[in-house]
């Protein structure tokens, strides 16, 4: 009678133990951030279940003791379920990224642990301004808080709520003093400024922000230097995870001067890295990555469209998210599409998922097929044709 009434529970393994019998209840069990979760701790939830789905990534956070308070809690020195999962059966990779949108919030992770696999489609049009600011504070790290970076950050903070009061922010930060000196801030300011918001502000410390996701983040990397982390073994997750929290924008204020001769040289750590690109994208010296051809290239149809354009400047490849886009005084106006990626993504992506991502995004675009093409070349460049004269 309780499943009647309630079919679907939500809670942590240790209350699913707790809660119900030993016999499978339910038909299927879905863990989720099984990363940071312990085997031990799943194990006995999995024979409360018919079917059971792990869903979790190996690139982010290890396991962490949610029963110890923010200053005491740290990654777990262990293996977490889905490390046993991932050994023993096949696994399914999502391959479209859908929180961001714009190409820079998800490309340093892209780039540094997805193996440029994840595919996105920002926001029509894309914006001037970088969606990646870094705000160089030179200030200094002691006693676990850096204030001047507290101080710009939550100032920062003020200024964008100014301006949109429905704005979500996230802020987060690597030492529980300076996420209680950031709070203390931005709260005392708040009042100061008698803002009415509709989101107050979240402030999170690095190791609890998996999952979470808000329209800007403004991360204080605290540190002096990379050497300063506390748990240098989980850097790299921890990087993965607070670089894409972000829908819209990210700041970052940091005291770690930037090297710009080592600027996407791969034998820096992972906080340095993501430092170094978040100057790149700041100062506009960064491009989106294109994926490289596997096949000649007179095999893919994107190249004999472009080169049969009818107005053949204004068409370019140069977005890793399209077979060609249309460029119009530096701003593009529209993108084509063809079947060349349907081996690789399959076919409910191309004729479903992307479409419906494409119109929500407000994406002006155009999809050639291959038999159209071929069997109505005249008509196929017509059409082109005028998709040019519409969005151009």
């Amino acid at each position: 009678e309780v499943f009647t009434l309630i079919p679907c529970w939500m809670m942590t393994p240790e209350t699913a133990s707790a809660l119900f019998p030993q016999e499978k209840v339910f038909d299927l069990v879905i863990f989720d951030e099984s990363s940071q979760c312990l085997p031990e701790r799943a194990i006995p939830v999995m024979s409360r279940g018919k079917t059971i789905a792990v869903l979790g990534d190996q690139t982010q956070l290890p396991p962490i003791d949610l029963y110890k308070s923010d200053e005491e809690k740290m990654p777990l020195a262990s293996i977490s379920l889905i490390d046993i999962i991932s050994e023993h059966f096949d696994e399914i990779s999502l391959s479209r990224h859908y929180r961001s949108t714009a190409l820079e919030l998800i490309e340093f992770s892209n780039e540094n642990f997805y193996h440029q696999k994840l595919k996105t489609i920002p926001s029509y049009p894309i914006g001037e301004e970088p969606a990646i600011k870094l705000i160089e504070t030179s200030g200094q790290f002691g006693n676990l808080v850096n204030e001047k970076e507290a101080e710009e950050l939550s100032n920062t903070a003020i200024s964008i709520l100014k301006k949109d009061p429905e704005k979500q922010i996230g802020v987060i930060t690597f030492s529980n003093e300076q996420r209680l000196m950031i709070k203390d801030l931005i709260n005392r300011k708040i009042q100061e400024e008698k803002l009415r918001l509709a989101h107050i502000p979240k402030v999170k410390l690095h190791l609890n922000v998996q999952g979470d996701e808000w329209d800007t983040t403004l991360i204080s990397t605290l540190y002096t230097h990379e050497s300063q982390f506390n748990e240098k073994e989980h850097i790299a997750g921890s990087i993965n995870v607070i670089s894409t929290r972000s829908r819209q924008s990210t700041i970052v204020f940091t005291s770690i001067p930037v090297n710009k001769q080592l600027i996407g040289d791969s034998s820096l750590g992972p906080l340095s890295s993501f430092i170094n690109y978040a100057y790149s994208v700041n100062n506009k010296d960064w491009k989106p990555i294109l994926s490289k051809p596997s096949h000649p290239e007179d095999w893919y149809l994107k190249n004999y469209i472009l080169k049969n354009a009818p107005i053949k400047d204004q068409f370019v490849d140069e977005l890793p998210f399209a077979d060609g886009a249309l460029k119009k005084r530096n701003k593009y106006t529209g993108i084509i599409f063809s079947d060349d990626q349907l081996d690789e993504e399959g076919i409910k992506d191309n004729f479903c998922h992307l479409n419906n991502l494409l119109r929500e995004r407000k994406w002006p675009y155009l999809q050639f097929y291959s038999r159209e093409f071929w069997a109505d070349r005249a008509g196929s460049l017509e059409k082109l044709e005028k998709f040019t004269l519409r969005e151009g």
